[in-house]
């Protein structure tokens, strides 16, 4: 497996390496990295997908999921700090982390997604379910972030989407009005600390909050 090696991990390695590059008072401006092979990744997990349909007197009603199951992704080990390591010799297992010292990605177990729909004539009603589960984050918290509530659990996340369409002819021309609002609830993102930031994961939560919507597509 080609991928990029990581900044921390390299850090922790070797504070005063020649890839580290600090300015005159000696204080961190960056570290470079190369790309590696990494030799392989083992993994294996469980998928899941289902889907359905209802015809009644009232419309189509579908139902739809699919989730994904890591059971476990297994990594070269970077560091005698590395879970399951000792030194760079061995695997570790980097599923339910935030992973910040290694390649991978941060890694929740479970992530699924679920519909409820309903189509009936030129109308579309859709909710939509959005889950991610909890995990956890290796960085050591510093006092002030602990004093903010920050700990090394990232809370699992389950989001709402609604979304209505009618579909309708304008003029001679086909028209779809769609309104919507997503993260109905207005739930807040999980709070993760990574070093200096108060912040989330951008590749698995949206900290936005809710967002209402409305669109029109003409079709000429």
């Amino acid at each position: 497996m080609i991928t990029v090696e990581n900044a921390q991990g390299k850090l922790n390695a070797d504070p005063t390496g020649d890839f580290v590059l600090r300015g005159p008072s000696g204080a961190l401006n960056g570290v470079n990295t190369e790309y590696l092979n990494a030799q392989e990744v083992n993994t294996d997990g469980i998928d899941v997908a289902a889907d359905g349909s209802i015809f009644s007197d009232i419309g189509e009603i579908g139902v739809r999921l699919s989730a994904t199951r890591f059971l476990s992704y297994e990594i070269p080990c970077a560091g005698a700090n590395a879970k399951g390591c000792t030194g760079n010799t061995g695997t570790q297992d980097v599923v339910g982390y935030f992973n910040y010292d290694n390649f991978a990605r941060s890694m929740p177990e479970t992530k699924a997604n679920a519909s409820l729909d309903w189509t009936r004539d030129s109308h579309k009603l859709a909710l939509m379910a959005f889950y991610t589960s909890g995990y956890e984050a290796t960085r050591p918290i510093a006092p002030d972030a602990a004093a903010n509530g920050y700990t090394s659990s990232i809370d699992s996340w389950l989001t709402l989407d609604l979304q209505y369409a009618y579909s309708f002819s304008f003029s001679g021309t086909d028209a779809v009005l769609t309104l919507g609002a997503k993260n109905l609830t207005d739930e807040d993102a999980p709070a993760v600390y990574d070093a200096a930031n108060f912040s989330f994961d951008p590749k698995h939560h949206d900290p936005r909050g809710q967002i209402l919507y409305g669109r029109i597509k003409l079709a000429f």
